[in-house]
């Protein structure tokens, strides 16, 4: 479920972006603007101090909505 939270806030932020620039009225300034926010947000530049923690806070909370305990697993590579 962390994943898909990762992918899901990474996926509406392409969408949103797709869907500003087939409109008729978009610029390219702004266009290019909207796009470095964009590869800012999918390499975590923007967020890599906490957006981890935000997924996590997220995750939980969609696990307690859900009836589901927040549990992460975590291998021994040992």
């Amino acid at each position: 479920m962390l994943g898909i939270n990762i992918w899901y806030d990474i996926l509406f932020s392409i969408n949103y972006l797709s869907k500003n620039l087939q409109s008729k009225d978009m610029c390219i300034s702004e266009a290019i603007e909207q796009f470095k926010c964009l590869l800012s947000f999918v390499f975590f530049e923007k967020n890599k101090e906490n957006g981890f923690e935000n997924a996590l806070i997220s995750f939980k909370k969609i696990a307690f909505e859900m009836n589901i305990e927040p549990k992460l697993l975590f291998k021994n590579h040992l």
